[in-house]
């Protein structure tokens, strides 16, 4: 329950509703230190407020780690033709959308943004000789490119999650709300975005000068055009009185404090001076939610409700905040019946510091998802990079795979017995006569055939292409006519791209960038 003139126990939650309780006087005089405890919960408030902050910045190192995720698996199948992505003649400058052809394409429009940045990455690391990802592809064979890139399409996948979750954070670091928190909390707290004031005018503390009828000042505490807009502005109707009895020690005990409200232009100046040894301290820690949070509430817990207003510091008569230790040294919230009711939660200092405790919140969280993120991407470039170099022991368990199949042949040769069935299995007769010899494995068919199988496919993962585009590669009519027929060109009579030894030389060439198995994996 709520007690006649002050407020219910700090431990109450912040969202706690007050219940409506006529303020009944129970003393003659406001008592001194009777603002004891708002007064310190004040300037507790504004040291949480404008103690030390450190934005988190932006650390690039998951969003580089990102691109060569990207630019490794672009790498791969051959050298990059970055006109995939300077698709708009004169093929100079990168585009940040897919081509024409590819616009309504899903795959293609959620991974573009993507592959762009690997893309970027390649082309600003051609002369980089320490590059990881050259060195990572250095010396794999087209088979063993094949098998990396194929393996490497989950640890993608996981790195584009980690990537959203990056972006995500560095956009709200970003935010000029996290920009500017340090500048606003220092304007709740003193009236200037720079810090406190060394010689404060009126209206740095309250929304006009003040003069000697108090009252209509420190009653005006509510809604978003409060006279009493700081905190400071707060502590100076609570602790300077109206004369020299005991409110002039209403927050603070000492023998030379006699913070009386002036009558004069400089009032606001008198005052602060001789309050702020008492309220001007720092916390000693940094910034964050919870401490400013906790402040807040320890301030707000100590409002009380009266008959149609709440109050904050100490009210003995009346309704009125005169600063008399007969009538009341407090700021009155009019209309409000509840700490979280609007009057309270929209007046300027209030609602400047439950706004930059959710920004503070946004901001720790950022923190924390960018450094977790980044772990992430250097976690998944590490995978990718050992993924790649076991690919490379593949080109043993190809050898291994031949002589096998030698093995297998020999002895499947070993079963002719006359020149004829040995020459129709295609093995070799050693032997003068049709019957007189031995059938062994023909090496060069073994070869043959070898060659043949890991040649298969559409031409672009690094071998001799006998087929398709490359079957005319010198011959611009036969070129043209591979299009005939066709909804989209799938050849082109064109010079070459970035990587390619006749890059100069107009040649026929794939027209669709998806023959390219830079991009077969990742739309399929």
């Amino acid at each position: 329950m709520l007690g006649t003139h002050k407020a219910a126990p700090a431990a109450l939650a912040f969202q706690v509703f007050l219940l409506t309780a006529d303020v009944l006087p129970v003393a003659a005089n406001v008592p001194t230190l009777g603002n004891k405890a708002e007064g310190a919960a004040l300037c507790a408030l504004a040291a949480a407020a404008t103690a030390p902050f450190t934005l988190p910045e932006l650390n690039a190192a998951g969003n580089d780690d990102f691109a060569k995720l990207h630019a490794l698996n672009l790498s791969l199948p051959g050298p990059l033709d970055t006109k995939t992505f300077k698709h708009k003649t004169p093929h100079d400058d990168w585009q940040e959308h897919p081509p024409d052809a590819k616009a309504s394409d899903t795959a293609w429009k959620a991974n573009y943004p993507r592959w762009l940045k690997g893309a970027q990455y390649i082309e600003n690391n051609r002369a980089n000789d320490n590059d990881q990802v050259k060195a990572a592809i250095q010396g794999l064979t087209q088979a063993q490119r094949t098998v990396a890139q194929s393996q490497l399409q989950p640890i993608l996948a996981a790195a584009n999650l980690a990537e959203a979750e990056l972006q995500q954070a560095q956009q709200t670091l970003r935010t000029a709300k996290a920009k500017t928190l340090t500048s606003k909390l220092a304007k709740a707290a003193f009236g200037k975005e720079g810090g406190e004031p060394q010689t404060p005018q009126d209206t740095d503390f309250f929304s006009e000068a003040i003069s000697s009828t108090r009252d209509t000042t420190c009653d005006n505490a509510a809604g978003k055009n409060a006279k009493v807009k700081t905190i400071a502005a707060a502590v100076i109707c609570l602790c300077s009185g109206a004369g020299t009895g005991s409110e002039k020690h209403a927050c603070f005990k000492a023998p030379s404090l006699n913070a009386d409200w002036s009558r004069t232009g400089d009032s606001t100046r008198t005052i602060w001076a001789l309050l702020k040894p008492f309220c001007g301290g720092r916390s000693g820690k940094t910034l964050t939610a919870d401490s400013l949070q906790t402040a807040l509430e320890q301030v707000l817990n100590l409002i009380y409700a009266g008959s149609g207003a709440a109050f904050l510091g100490a009210l003995e008569t009346g309704a009125t905040c005169t600063g008399a230790n007969t009538a009341g040294m407090c700021i009155k919230f009019t209309g409000a019946t509840t700490r979280s009711a609007e009057q309270i939660t929209t007046s300027p200092w209030v609602a400047a510091i439950s706004d930059a405790i959710q920004t503070l919140q946004a901001v720790e969280k950022a923190a924390r998802q960018q450094a977790q993120a980044t772990t992430t991407l250097r976690s998944l470039l590490e995978s990718a990079l050992a993924t790649t170099a076991e690919a490379k022991q593949t080109k043993i368990e190809n050898s291994i795979t031949t002589d096998h199949q030698s093995t297998t042949k020999e002895k499947d040769c070993s079963t002719h017995k006359t020149n004829t069935t040995c020459t129709e299995n295609k093995c070799k007769w050693e032997g003068t006569t049709e019957k007189d010899g031995k059938c062994t494995v023909d090496g060069s068919k073994v070869t043959t055939q070898t060659t043949a199988t890991a040649g298969k496919g559409d031409g672009t993962a690094g071998t001799a292409a006998s087929t398709g585009c490359a079957s005319h590669f010198t011959d611009q009519k036969e070129c043209e006519k591979m299009n005939e027929g066709k909804e989209k060109h799938v050849c082109a009579w064109e010079k070459g791209g970035e990587g390619d030894k006749d890059k100069d030389e107009l040649r026929c060439r794939n027209g669709s960038f998806l023959v390219n198995n830079q991009f077969a994996l990742l739309v399929s």
